[in-house]
């Protein structure tokens, strides 16, 4: 994509201004020499969404605005805006399209600069490119303690998997909380959420990260410990960032689609063809795809024909069968209509199939299957899908039961899985294919080559799964092949004042950009609780009080070891202001120079350290220490923190 002067490939907002009497301006989308269908197509549908326009060439189109600039690019901004980052992201285009956010910031600012300026400039034309910034697959946020790392990281991860919903309240901070917490994976045990969240530490290993093997809780009548290999953190997102990748491809090669009336009037049920953890009930699975038909294997043998729902629940009972099993029959045999949906599961988390039933029941005496001969029952499907496992959550919200056969909950089926044009809600969760972050806190507090192990390598952007230099590992426990999906993105958070960069491990810095925060001051003038005091408590100028601190320090040590914002952002006394220097700053800069007061009293000065004169003291008698060393000790100054109400904070930088 261009910025400036125009490029071969480009989406922008155009403003012309030739002279000042003829300024125009008009969204450009520039494709020519491309020749990756996906783009093209995904350049043609922004063109056929946003009304208004003209085809210039094949590869060249057009929107013409009114002369009004500024209007026009608030119309840009918010309505057109999101409507094409959501076409990007539904396209899976993304890392092609959207550009970094340092050179669209540039593009936009030069844009804003001539607002005051536009009608005496008589040579202007500039193209700013949409879309914010395509963040990095893998990136650190890094910086002093209080630097808003973490805080940032729920901004980043909800650019990169809701753009759209980023794009519309990037400034609204309490709603992005509320999606961060919509979004975010909150159990080990279900597929919801995109957002994972884990922190690095001593103990954190490969099998917490990827997979190990774990003691798995034990039942009643367990007479022995029993392990299961169970998935990490990192394993489950990249499942789930590729279940998103098939759904996506699942449902773009399904052409079936229901109208809104179809959908209100049919029903949906969850059934299993056989269990998909025995070898030997494959077959059922493969017979009835190829057959066009479902199949269950309760009954006995018997011949079910002619009978009503209590007509097969009193010859159940006769024949002495148990509750469910009549239950499981009826809803095969007489529930399940022709005209309604069958949905055949993988598992808990999985659905494989889906069928159309178009046919009644049928008694077959001699069971095709070899190993299941009490499977007689059967019903004629149409398979509307048979392609791909889809993750059950893309078509239904509740977590799918071990039960054979079952009713779905209406309510809780994806309307938008059936029905194609199902009118979009601006609050939905995103749709397939979508993005998946990793948000790993305190990245450099752990051995990061331990728990990454082999997947170090995995990682970088051109090893991810079909990507040119696609690269795949056998994972150690599970004997599974393992790839890294192009839709998983990895944030880490690392405190310069506990490790700097460039003690981290090679392989780490080099697969990982790093963006730093360091302390910004003047958001206490902006952002904080002094916002409308413009930083100061009565004279006390606080961001003044937290630059002059951190110059000294950085003089003293280094700008790793600084004193960060978000400390002062929460205070509005001079009382809070005395507890955030005694609980926060003070700890700090006693780690930070190991309790040599002298230093401390360098950063805060006279008002803060005072200096002890009567320090002399009579060390025990100790014939084993070096004379010469205690003389040393005996002119050693010693140094106190002043009691608080002496603090003067306007010394510190007068």
């Amino acid at each position: 994509m261009g910025s400036g002067n125009l490029s071969t490939q480009s989406i922008g907002f155009v403003i012309h201004n030739v002279d000042t009497d003829n300024t125009s301006c008009g969204i450009e989308i520039l494709f020519r020499g491309e020749n990756r269908q996906n783009l093209i197509d995904c350049y043609s549908k922004i063109a056929d969404t946003i009304e208004g326009f003209t085809q210039i060439k094949k590869d060249h189109f057009y929107k013409t605005y009114s002369n009004d600039i500024w209007s026009s690019l608030d119309d840009f901004f918010l309505i057109q805006y999101p409507k094409i980052i959501e076409i990007i992201t539904n396209y899976g285009v993304s890392n092609e399209l959207i550009i970094e956010e340092e050179d669209f910031t540039k593009s936009l600012n030069k844009i804003l600069q001539k607002r005051n300026v536009l009608k005496t400039e008589t040579n202007f034309h500039e193209n700013v490119d949409i879309t914010m910034k395509q963040s990095e697959l893998n990136q650190i946020f890094f910086g002093p303690p209080g630097t808003g790392k973490t805080y940032h990281t729920i901004n980043e991860a909800i650019k990169i998997v809701d753009p759209v919903f980023y794009a519309n309240n990037a400034h609204n901070r309490e709603k992005l909380k509320e999606r961060f917490k919509l979004l975010a994976i909150k159990s080990a045990d279900e597929n919801q959420g995109q957002i994972g969240f884990t922190t690095f530490h001593q103990s954190f290993s490969y099998e917490d990260f990827v997979e190990g093997i774990k003691p798995v809780q034990p039942e009643e009548k367990d007479t022995y410990l029993k392990y299961e290999i169970q998935e990490g953190i990192f394993k489950k997102i990249c499942r789930l960032a590729q279940d998103s990748l098939d759904a996506a491809e699942a449902n773009q090669m399904s052409t079936f689609k229901l109208s809104e009336a179809e959908f209100d009037q049919t029903q949906f049920y969850k059934m299993s063809l056989g269990n998909t953890q025995v070898q030997e009930d494959k077959e059922i699975f493969d017979y009835c795809l190829a057959n066009n038909c479902i199949s269950i294997g309760f009954g006995d043998g018997y011949d079910l024909s002619g009978l009503d729902e209590k007509a097969l629940r009193d010859f159940g009972n006769d024949k002495g069968m148990d509750r469910f099993p009549i239950q499981a029959l009826n809803i095969f045999k007489n529930y399940l209509k022709i005209g309604n949906y069958v949905l055949i599961s993988n598992g808990n988390y999985y659905v494989r199939a889906i069928g159309k039933v178009v046919g009644d029941y049928e008694y077959v005496q001699d069971s095709p299957f070899q190993n299941n001969p009490t499977y007689n029952h059967f019903r004629k499907v149409e398979w509307i899908y048979k392609e791909k496992d889809i993750p059950a959550n893309e078509i239904y919200h509740k977590t799918l039961s071990q039960q054979t056969i079952y009713k779905l909950i209406k309510d809780e089926v994806d309307k938008s899985f059936f029905v194609k044009n199902e009118v979009k809600d601006e609050f939905a969760l995103p749709k397939n294919p979508k993005n998946f972050v990793l948000i790993a806190d305190e990245i450099n507090r752990g051995n990061v080559s331990s728990i990454f192990g082999e997947l170090i390598t995995l990682i970088e952007k051109d090893k991810r799964a079909g990507c040119d230099e696609e690269l795949s590992v056998i994972l150690p426990y599970s004997k599974e092949e393992f790839k890294v999906p192009h839709n998983v993105f990895i944030i880490g958070t690392m405190n310069t004042a506990d490790r700097s960069i460039e003690a981290l491990d090679t392989a780490l810095r080099r697969r990982f950009s790093f963006r730093q925060m360091l302390p910004n001051p003047e958001l206490i003038a902006t952002e904080g609780e002094l916002a409308e005091y413009d930083g100061f408590i009565d004279d006390i100028d606080v961001k003044l009080v937290l630059q002059t601190i951190n110059k000294r320090i950085e003089k003293l040590i280094d700008k790793d070891h600084l004193i960060g914002h978000s400390y002062f952002l929460g205070i509005r006394t001079i009382e809070d202001l005395k507890i955030t220097f005694r609980d926060k700053v003070i700890p700090l800069l006693e780690e930070y120079f190991f309790s040599d007061y002298g230093k401390i009293g360098l950063v805060l000065g006279d008002a803060f350290v005072v200096k002890l004169e009567d320090n002399e003291i009579e060390f025990a008698s100790f014939k084993g220490y070096d004379d010469y060393f205690i003389d040393d000790l005996q002119t050693k100054s010693l140094y106190h923190i002043r009691p608080s109400e002496e603090w003067d904070f306007s010394s510190i930088y007068a």
